[in-house]
Order: structure tokens, then sequence, then C-alpha cells
């Protein structure tokens, strides 16, 4: 079963793991089997943990004592295998009934124990470790944890491979969605889902759907973002997964509370997702759901509703003991707030200074604001200004205090990261300068014995072997300059983006708002051009495949997010075998951006498809981007601005063309001519993004 991250009343899809065992028999056909067993054997122990595993997949809370069951036997036995999987299984279980917190311990315990198991299961369970670490906002182990289990998939079978990176990708995609790397999330996402779509893998698919739609919710896209929720609303129905059922529902009434006019809507998701979580067995979701119909009745402006589902969101949160204390002085607080508008201050009061201990006893600031707010407004009703002013006084001072304290980490974060990435930069740069003065002197002295090997008589074997040794050198140059670009210059504008997205969240004035969502956006766009220059140095990417493999990575993050759809139609065995040069990568890429740019610019909404197709026309190739938009201008491709004219002239300068027509069934067809490697002209081009300045 799926684990789930809740963030913001939205789902975010964590990886599923594959099992490296077949899926177990009926639990009582087990529990026979478990009794025949002989006691305190490896026999009786194996049994145990494929009882543990039959209630794990179900969620039922059976899966707890013979989990720990077999964690105790396998210990007496010194079954370090066994103790690991019985403990990873355990903590499986609790963060999918959300007790990250339970679950992370006994995570790390396994970790050890389940060092020789196959590189599959290991995978397996570096990721739900990560998991745990993400769901509990400590994004920095989660990372690196979801770096090593990708880099040990590697040494999977092929036949567990590509689900396992399916899974992989999907939680990259969730993780960076949580920090607000839209760019990153949208990237690792949809190449997800298409790996899930490509494998069949009817559950992964909807999983990674809804992180799709959480993606779509925060960029404030809510049609897209409903429409794909509805999707996977449609496969777990079809998988009968009813668990992931209370989880969608739940979410699509998150969407529909969005737009004024489905907030009955909204309140019929919500309690479709309370009966799917009473059918799990899940009451302690229920508080959830309850403060979602609370919210939703406030809304509506029924208050009366709205104090019930508070009151009943309480009384689940009090049953509960894997709910935080945080979660209940947060309904505290709501509740409280309803109360003085309907001028029950006493109950008002009571629940208000509740919510305040609990604040003050978790050290969460932000919720003590809140309960002092809400305490103020008491004393106020009361016409006690003295207590209010009080009040208010410890309210400044606590949001004062608040933020210096996240100023001075902000401040000492960027400090260090800064000092950190420059001297890192310095190093790098001085290395690759004593790199490029090493290679200048070796081809000086190749070129003098060159020079001497012509004299003697034996030029050719000279020349021929200056070459080879020097393409290899220019060769690893490129890859180690792509390989600096992306790992320090791309680091350093990452965590410029990060901060600047924390520091949208300290309240600051319009213009400071205005200056920071300038600053983000400037760091998110340099990260995608430093990605593409990386890429095109890289001397591993001068090949078709490598040059496929891109365009179809750019196509799929740009056009779906615009609403349109690619097709794609390659002449793949023409142009296997052929090299491509560095300035003809670069040209080709460039021209191919600008194309995709100007449909989502000028054809959009009106497009609905773009048709790529890319092959060999002779000693040419040609690659032709034709959409169904409204196509060109009246006034001509000049009067419109550069763009078009900038991909004419990249394509000039290395002897081939670019032309645009109109398409036979309506928009515009851009077809692209290239002389094949062999044909190239030695030009040197600028690295650097194509500039978008117009279409047509």
């Amino acid at each position: 079963m799926k684990k789930w991250l809740l963030c913001g009343g939205l789902l975010l899809g964590r990886a599923v793991s594959v099992q490296a065992v077949p899926l177990p028999p009926a639990p009582d056909s087990l529990r026979a089997l478990l009794g025949q067993a002989l006691p305190d054997t490896p026999a009786r122990t194996a049994a145990l943990l494929r009882v543990t595993r039959a209630y794990a997949q179900a969620v039922d809370p059976r899966t707890v004592p013979y989990a720990q069951a077999a964690a105790a036997q396998a210990r007496q036995l010194a079954d370090a295998i066994s103790q690991g999987r019985a403990l990873d299984v355990l903590g499986r279980y609790y963060s999918q009934t959300y007790d990250d917190a339970r679950a992370l311990p006994l995570l790390r315990q396994a970790e050890p124990l389940l060092a020789e198991v196959p590189p599959a299961e290991r995978v397996s369970h570096l990721t739900h470790l990560a998991d745990a670490y993400a769901a509990l906002r400590r994004p920095g182990p989660a990372r690196s944890l979801y770096g090593r289990a990708y880099a040990l998939v590697a040494t999977v079978p092929p036949a567990q491979r590509g689900a396992l990176q399916a899974d992989l990708l999907n939680s990259l995609g969730a993780l960076t969605l949580e920090n607000e790397q839209y760019d990153s999330a949208a990237y690792f996402l949809y190449a997800a889902l298409r790996r899930q779509q490509q494998l069949g893998r009817v559950q992964a698919e909807a999983e990674t759907m809804l992180n799709v739609a959480a993606l779509h919710y925060f960029r404030k896209q809510f049609g897209p973002a409903t429409r794909f929720a509805r999707q996977a609303l449609a496969r777990q129905r079809q998988l009968h997964d009813t668990l992931a059922l209370a989880q969608t529902y739940n979410y699509l009434g998150t969407l529909a509370r969005e737009q004024p006019d489905s907030l009955r809507a909204a309140l019929t998701y919500f309690r479709a997702a309370g009966r799917q979580w009473r059918r799990n067995h899940q009451e302690a979701q229920l508080q959830l759901v309850f403060n979602n119909l609370a919210t939703t009745y406030r809304l509506l402006k029924e208050a009366d509703s709205t104090e019930v589902n508070y009151r009943r969101a309480l009384a689940v949160q009090q049953q509960h003991n894997q709910i935080t204390s945080i979660e209940l002085g947060r309904t505290q607080t709501n509740l409280a707030g309803l109360l003085v508008i309907q001028h029950r201050l006493a109950e008002a009061q009571q629940l208000g200074r509740s919510a305040l201990q609990l604040a003050e006893h978790d050290h969460q600031p932000t919720d003590a604001i809140e309960a002092l707010a809400v305490l103020r407004d008491v004393a106020l009703a009361r016409h006690d200004y003295p207590t209010a002013y009080h009040l208010l006084e410890r309210q400044q001072e606590l949001g004062q205090t608040e933020s210096r304290r996240q100023n001075e980490r902000l401040v000492e974060e960027l400090r260090v990261g800064y000092e950190t990435e420059q001297a890192e930069q310095q190093v790098a740069l001085l290395t690759q300068q004593q790199e490029v003065a090493r290679l200048r002197q070796q081809r000086t002295t190749v070129a003098t014995i060159a020079a001497l090997l012509l004299l003697a008589g034996a030029a050719a074997g000279g020349v021929l072997l200056y070459r080879r040794r020097q393409r290899r050198q220019e060769r690893a140059l490129r890859q180690r300059l792509a390989a600096d670009l992306h790992d320090d210059v791309g680091s350093l504008l990452t965590q410029v983006a990060l901060e600047g997205a924390l520091l949208r969240h300290e309240q600051p004035t319009p213009t400071q708002l205005t200056r920071v969502n300038r600053l983000v956006a400037a760091s998110q766009q340099a990260v995608r051009q430093l990605r593409d220059v990386a890429w095109s140095v890289d001397s591993a990417n001068n090949s078709f495949a490598a040059l496929l493999e891109r365009l179809r990575d750019h196509a799929h993050e740009v056009l779906p997010l615009a609403g349109v759809e690619v097709d794609f139609q390659l002449e793949t065995a023409a142009l296997s075998g052929e090299p491509l040069s560095l300035a003809a990568l670069q040209a080709l890429y460039l021209i191919y951006k600008e194309a995709l740019h100007n449909v989502v610019k000028h054809a959009c909404p009106v497009a609905t498809t773009v048709v790529i197709s890319l092959g060999r026309e002779g000693q040419s190739l040609r690659l032709v981007v034709e959409d169904d938009g409204p196509g060109l201008p009246t006034a001509g491709p000049r009067a419109a601005g550069h763009g078009l004219l900038n991909m004419r002239r990249r394509a000039g300068e290395l002897g081939g063309e670019v032309r645009y027509e109109p398409a036979p069934a309506g928009g515009l067809r851009v077809v692209v001519r290239l002389p094949l490697a062999s044909r190239f002209r030695r030009v040197r081009l600028p690295l650097g993004r194509a500039r978008h300045t117009g279409r047509a």
C-alpha cells in the first residue's frame, strides 16, 4: 500500500516499494501454518514475517503484534536480516498510518541490519526511510537517501529496475514540490508518469497523477489539478483501493473548496473520504475530515455545522495518541475564534488558554500568536482593555522575536552557504585554469615534436597520435566542466531560489515581495539555462540517443503544463549511428527550444497538439515542429520580432536553413535542415539560451 504525506490538505505520494518476495497467502492459512511450525526456529520466524506482511499489505492494526513477535524471535536467533525485515515492515505500517515520528527510529534501526539483502529490497528500504524523513520536514536527509537509492538501482535486475526508477522519480518530485521547487517537481513527476504508463502500473500511475494534480494546485491551476485527480480516482476505483480513494476524495474536496460555487461539492467529497477511512479502520484520520468540513461550513457561513465538526475533530484528537498536540491546539484555536463571534466568551477563553499552553509547550510561536489573538478578542468583547493591550503586547513581542530568530537563521544559512560555495567555486576555477594551462603547454610540446617528426619523415603518425590524444583530453575537460557547472554553480543558484522562496513567508512589504518573486523567478530560470549549458558541453551527450532523450524531456516538461499534447515521430534507425558535433548539438537544441517557446507563447490556448518529427533527408538532419494553432500573423515574421530570425541565423551559420510554412490542417510548421556531422563547418557558437523575442 502507498505511503502518503499530508501537506496543507494536499496529497503528496511517495514511492511504493517493490517487494523482493512473492505476495503471501491469506492471513488465515498463514496462522494455521504458524501453529504447525516448531517454536523458536527459523521456520517460525519466516512464518511470522509472512503473516506480518499480509496484514501490513491491508494496513491492518494486527501488523504490530506480529511484527514485534517476529523481530523479538529473530533477535533471539541472531538472525539480523529477519529482524531488519520485521522492523522495516513495522516502520512502513506506522508511516502508512501517518505516525512518522514512530516510524523513523524503527526504519533507522533496520538500515544496518538490511545491508546484505538483495539490491531491490535494499532500494525499497532506503526509499521508506527517505519518505519518513520527508514527512517530518527534513529534506536534507531525505534527498541524500533518495540519491543513495537511485544509485543502487543500477545493480537491480532489469526486470525490477524500471519500476524502482519510476517510484524514485515520483518521490523526488514530491520532495521538490514540498520545497516549492516547481520546475524541478514538474520534471520529476512527468518523467515518473511517463514511465508508470509505459510499464502499465495502474496503481503507481494513479499515485503519480495525484502528485501532478498537487503541482497544478500549488500553481493555482485548478482545472488541470481537478482533471488529474479525477483520472486518479477512476484508476483507484478500478483497483478497489479503498485507502487511496479516501485520500483522493479528501484532495478533491480541497480543490472544490477553492472555488466558491463548489463548496457543496466539497462537503460531498469530504464525507466520502470519511466513509472510506472508517471502512479501513483509520478513525484517526476522521479529525482531518471534520476539520475540513468545519472549514467548508465556515465559508458557507453555517455556524452551527461549523461548531459541530470542530467539536467532532477535538473528540477524535483526544482519543488517539498518534495525533500530535499541535493539531489539537490548532483545532482549539479555530473553535475558540468561532465562539468569540457567538459571544460565548467563557468557553472561548478556556479553549484559547489551552491552545496557548500547547503551543508554548511544543515551541510553536506561530500557533501561540494565533491563540493570543483569540484571547485578545475575548478581552475586547468584555471591554477589558488593559488585558487586551497586554495580550497585544505579548503577541507583538512574540512575533518580533520569531521574526528575528528566523531572519538570523536565514542570514546565517545564507552566509555559510555563500562562503562555502565561494570557496568551492574558487577551488574549481583554479583547478580548471591549471588544467587549461597544462593542456596548452602539452599542445605546444606535442606541436614541436610533430614538427620535428615532419622533418624526420614521420609526420603523419605524429599528427594522428596528437589529434587522438587531444580529443580525449578535450572530452575529459568538457565532462569535468559540465559536472562543475551542474554541481557547483547549479547548487548555488538552487540555494538562492530556495532562500528566496523562504523569504516569501516573512510577511514582506508589497515592494519587497515583488523583488523576492523576481529573484526566485530569475534564479529558477538561471538553473534551467545552466542545465542546458552543462548538458550541451558534456561530451557524453554528442550522440543521437542523448539528443533524442533531451528533446523528449524538454517537450514533456513544457507542453503539458500549457495544455498541449505532444506526438513524436522519429526515424531512430536512420540516425542512430550518426555523430553530432558540439556546434550542431547546440544549434539544433536552441532552435528546438525557440520553436516550442513560440508554440506556448503564441499558439496557446488555440493549439492542442504539437507534432515533432526528426529524421534524415539525404545528407541533412531534418527537424519539423508542427502545431494546430492560429499560424503566422498577416504582418509576416519580421514584423513580430527576432525569434524566428535568430533560428534562421543559427541554422545559416552551419550551412543549414529554417523555413516557416502553414500546416496542412491549419497552424504553423517550422522545418529545420542541418548538414550531418561530416559536413558541419567549424563555427564558434555562444553558449546560452535562445532569445525569446517573438514567434512570427
